[in-house]
């Protein structure tokens, strides 16, 4: 039973005849005997996703069948409709191999027909444990700011009509976001530095043990002035 909330499941195959596994929502019935879905009941209104296999959705209105790839959406006073394509899975290979600052938030191709993306992060060797799950209104990644640094298993879905989450894209990513890099407070930034001998200062970093400087005459750190540990 599904009284709120939402859940996703992979059902393996009955070998029992005529054995299924159910989920009941005050919106519907979703049935199955195998299949990777999702269902979701936000007030009275139940979302199924099939992933996978085949999702019988029903309530007293009459019945509708998912095929992979598709969803619905129904509320209890009405029948289900014909079921509606997932959104693609969103394109992750921009995305860096690591990254070095947090809160992640990091933009990505847009999806056509999306309103949303959820982004989940957990970790690579428990991909059961969710450490961060938030939403989008752009088409970023986004992440809690407290995620410790590792290796997390990335699962990033769009979202469309009726709230249908779509096909999630998956890639391994990895945090190295410690120690946090130093505040700088001298001199401020983008101003002029006249005096015959220049200090340059940054904020005490919390479990910084030292710090490596570098100066240079360009941008991309090519024509270097001064290195110092």
């Amino acid at each position: 039973d599904l009284l709120r909330g939402q859940v996703e499941n992979v059902v393996t195959p009955s070998t029992i005849g005529g054995r299924r596994f159910q989920i009941e929502t005050p919106a519907a019935v979703a049935a199955v005997r195998g299949t990777d879905f999702r269902i979701a009941l936000d007030a009275d209104r139940m979302r199924a996703e099939t992933l996978s296999g085949e999702v019988a959705v029903r309530n007293q209105r009459g019945e509708a069948r998912l095929q992979a790839g598709t969803g619905i959406a129904t509320a209890r006073d009405e029948r289900p409709g014909r079921p509606l394509p997932l959104l693609p899975a969103p394109a992750l290979d921009a995305l860096p191999e690591r990254i070095e600052r947090l809160p992640v938030r990091l933009r990505i191709e847009a999806v056509e027909g999306a309103a949303a993306y959820r982004s989940r992060f957990a970790p690579r060797d428990r991909p059961g444990v969710l450490a961060s799950d938030r939403q989008s209104n752009t088409a970023e990644v986004v992440g809690n700011a407290d995620l410790p640094d590792g290796r997390y298993q990335l699962k990033v879905r769009a979202i469309g009509a009726q709230g249908l989450g779509g096909l999630d894209a998956v890639r391994e990513i990895e945090i190295d976001a410690r120690p946090e890099p130093p505040f700088p407070m001298s001199p401020a930034h983008e101003t002029a530095a006249i005096d015959e001998r220049i200090a340059f200062a940054w904020a005490q970093t919390p479990d910084a043990h030292a710090y490596h400087f570098e100066l240079a005459g360009d941008a991309g750190f090519q024509n270097q002035i001064l290195r110092q540990d």
